[in-house]
């Protein structure tokens, strides 16, 4: 009868979820291409169809990208360099997510009165916005929906769709490992003994095991292993426990304040299962050395367990205040979110955006070589933001003079 009673409902809040996320997010439609959008387009018109398949199986790194890999390889035969339609499908791949989450209320030890506001949350967070944001972070985004396809597979007995999802999750980024944590979660959660859960995952954790020595046979060739993103040597345990506090605050800390103020009985349960979430979802970007925190992007699967705490707090404030207040509160945290995004974090993108932007523009209105002055990406992205754009290279000279600043102009 849950079910049935929620099913009922579910397609309302859909609406209303999905016209959250297009409010907050829809001036990120307006930016053009940024940076590594130009390598993945570049790498996906080979590596995206079926003849560079046996290529792509070879690239430690892009294997587990797959999916995305072949995605954008019809996003760019469809549409070229037009940035609309990537930065348009990436809001799509948040919407589909967030009703993801908002599903979550057909399972028992969530249900629909944490879903609702947890799938809002989730909808409108500023905290992961880079992966709604930025095309090329669009793999954390898949993982996470595979991930959570998965989970639902698993709440409505359907066991050989989690084998899919799983792989599915694999093939889209190396954070896909995290559902053989996430999901013995979910059933420890549910209260099936852990011994059966610890049976029930073990083929999973293989699968992760195996997986994970395959990019570890490739470390000298894997970008990863060489650029700071993963060093079994990181303080990990530092890195997720910083991460998941940055991650908490505001709304995190002050719902986890509110839960222990009024201890309501019937919340600890999503309250440690959203905890446990961040954590485990946190672990495979943990072992990162360039930055004390993971970056936006990859606390988007993070994110869901983030929700759940959040909406915990929500459903205290609900049943203690009376409307008007709840909803003045609930507005006053949209305004901020969408202030945030639509100024700020905007304008960041744009200029991470402007160095490519601006040396396309001159080498589209003028022949000859371009001299590029401290140009703030690697060369190879200039190269090919100019080939995707003007359809031919040209002799760009890099240089980087000492106290210039970046600067591109004819030569």
């Amino acid at each position: 009868m849950h079910r049935e009673r929620w099913a009922e409902q579910y397609w309302l809040w859909a609406l209303v979820v999905s016209l959250a996320s297009v409010v907050v997010y829809w001036r990120a439609m307006t930016l053009p291409l940024i940076s590594d959008d130009y390598l993945v387009l570049w790498l996906a018109r080979s590596y995206g169809e079926p003849g560079g398949w046996a290529g792509l199986a070879g690239d430690a790194l892009y294997r587990c990208r797959a999916t995305f890999m072949v995605f954008t390889h019809f996003m760019d035969r469809w549409f070229g360099v037009d940035a609309f339609p990537y930065n348009l499908v990436s809001l799509v791949v948040h919407v589909a997510n967030c009703l993801l989450v908002l599903a979550l209320g057909s399972w028992k030890v969530i249900g629909r009165r944490l879903a609702i506001p947890a799938a809002i949350f989730f909808a409108t967070h500023h905290g992961h916005q880079e992966a709604v944001i930025w095309y090329s972070a669009m793999p954390d985004q898949l993982a996470l929906a595979f991930t959570l396809a998965a989970v639902l597979a698993w709440v409505h007995g359907r066991p050989v769709l989690i084998w899919c999802f799983y792989a599915l999750a694999l093939l889209s980024k190396e954070s896909g490992v995290a559902l053989v944590g996430l999901l013995g979660l979910v059933m420890l959660a549910d209260g099936q003994p852990w011994r059966r859960v610890l049976r029930q995952t073990a083929p999973m954790a293989l699968v992760a095991v195996l997986y994970f020595a395959a990019s570890f046979v490739a470390r000298g060739d894997h970008l990863h292993f060489n650029d700071g993103t993963f060093s079994l040597s990181a303080p990990f345990p530092l890195v997720i426990g910083r991460s998941m506090a940055r991650a908490l605050w505001v709304t995190g800390w002050l719902s986890l304040g509110l839960l222990a103020w009024k201890r309501p009985a019937f919340l600890w349960r999503p309250a440690g299962f959203g905890l446990a979430w961040m954590a485990l979802a946190l672990l495979p970007y943990g072992f990162l050395t360039y930055m004390p925190v993971v970056p936006s992007r990859h606390a988007y699967l993070a994110g869901v367990g983030l929700a759940m705490v959040a909406a915990v707090g929500f459903t205290i404030l609900r049943e203690h205040l009376p409307l008007r207040p709840l909803v003045a509160i609930v507005a006053g945290v949209l305004a901020i979110k969408c202030g945030y995004l639509w100024t700020r974090k905007h304008q960041q993108f744009e200029e991470r955006a402007n160095p490519t932007e601006r040396l396309v523009e001159v080498v589209r209105y003028r022949k000859g070589p371009v001299a590029v002055e401290c140009f703030p990406y690697p060369a190879q992205i200039a190269d090919l933001a100019v080939l995707l754009h003007v359809g031919e290279p040209r002799e760009l000279k890099h240089s980087c003079p000492e106290g210039q600043s970046f600067r591109v102009s004819a030569d």
